[in-house]
């Protein structure tokens, strides 16, 4: 299923924001 991969990538995305939000600061 597409939606499993898609809710996947979200909580990575969450996650690499957690730990690079010195970096991508907005």
């Amino acid at each position: 299923m597409i939606i499993h991969y898609v809710l996947l990538l979200f909580v990575f995305f969450q996650f690499i924001h957690s730990t690079n939000s010195s970096t991508t600061m907005r």
